[in-house]
């Protein structure tokens, strides 16, 4: 009896058993499933995730190669680490050549300090990025304006790793806003200085003669019987005939006098610096020697002499109106004598 009960008692137990491990395999059979389908959505995930990298890597690698202004990749140390097309054309060298240098070598040397100083401010966190104007020296020494824009790319360890910069061709805006100044502040049909920088030019001068105890003298000059000319061989020779006196004029002086045009066929000389009368005498003499050779125009020979009437500051004035009134009423004095000479102003 003993042993009919433990022999039940074991089938039941094998049975229970063998039902267990059925259901430890169904349940393993399901796990594993579950666990294939996740490796399955999950090695989707990553294929997707890189085809999205790669397709972004494609775009910008695009968008880089072929964007209508420069682009660069460039070390913590300065040396090109990767160049666009129109980088190249900018600056005239092939992406071979460029890769070899670093910006520095391209960078105009007055603007350089300016460039390294935005530089130590982005690696010191100070600022996330910067734009300055400046200048490259091309391949062919050209010196051409750019607008640089420049940002730090870091690692996942927030550690710098690269500049990214974009160059902008600004070469030709540069050029027009200088024609602007110089047309503001020259006159146009001489090139000369146009009242405005005579004037902004004396005050200058005086500053200089007031540290340094010296004088400034204002010359007014015009043309004797310039209407003459203009009636004789016409007005465009009489232009001419103006180019060829400024030009004159401005070889004449020191490249720290300034010549300008008052209008017509006057002129005005401001000569700083001057320590005697005899200095002022030297240059006016000069004046009439180079001014008396004949001009060739067009196959006509020209002579023509000044006249000139002189003021000097501070005995004669101390503002740049007050000198010209001076001047000009010294000048109106000379043409009353004859004309082809020159005088100081004295008061009547």
């Amino acid at each position: 009896m003993f042993i009919c009960i433990n022999l039940i008692a074991l089938f039941f137990i094998f049975d229970n058993y063998e039902l267990i491990k059925e259901e430890h395999a169904e349940y393993l059979k399901r796990l594993n499933l579950d666990l294939e389908k996740k490796v399955q959505e999950r090695t989707k995930e990553l294929y997707l995730a890189n085809e999205t990298l790669v397709e972004s890597e494609k775009r910008f690698r695009s968008a880089f190669d072929f964007a209508a202004t420069g682009m660069a990749l460039v070390s913590l140390e300065g040396r090109w680490l990767k160049v666009n097309k129109s980088l190249c054309k900018i600056t005239g060298y092939t992406e071979e050549e460029i890769l070899k240098i670093d910006f520095q070598h391209i960078t105009y040397p007055d603007d350089l300090q300016t460039d390294l100083s935005y530089i130590r401010q982005l690696l010191d966190g100070i600022i996330n990025s910067y734009q300055m104007e400046k200048r490259y020296i091309c391949k062919n020494g050209a010196i051409v304006w750019i607008l640089l824009s420049v940002s730090l790319v870091k690692d996942a360890q927030d550690n710098p790793v690269y500049f990214i910069s974009q160059i902008q061709n600004i070469d030709a805006q540069k050029k027009a806003e200088e024609k602007l100044v110089n047309m503001a502040y020259h006159d146009a049909l001489t090139g000369l200085a146009n009242r405005k920088l005579v004037e902004e030019s004396f005050k200058i001068f005086v500053g200089h003669a007031m540290r340094y105890k010296h004088k400034v003298a204002i010359l007014f000059m015009d043309l004797d019987y310039f209407k003459k000319i203009n009636d004789t061989f016409g007005h465009d020779i009489g232009d001419l005939l103006l180019i060829e006196i400024a030009s004159r004029l401005k070889s004449s002086v020191r490249s720290s006098d300034v010549v300008g045009r008052q209008g017509g066929d006057e002129f005005l000389i401001v000569l700083s610096e001057v320590v005697y009368k005899n200095d002022v005498c030297r240059v006016v003499e000069h004046l009439f020697n180079v001014i008396a050779s004949p001009i060739t125009i067009k196959q006509n020979v020209i002579s023509i002499t000044p006249s000139i009437g002189i003021s000097m500051y501070p005995k004669n004035g101390l503002d740049i109106e007050t000198l010209i009134r001076h001047a000009d009423s010294a000048l109106y004095e000379v043409k009353s004598r004859g004309r082809n000479n020159y005088k100081f102003y004295s008061p009547s």
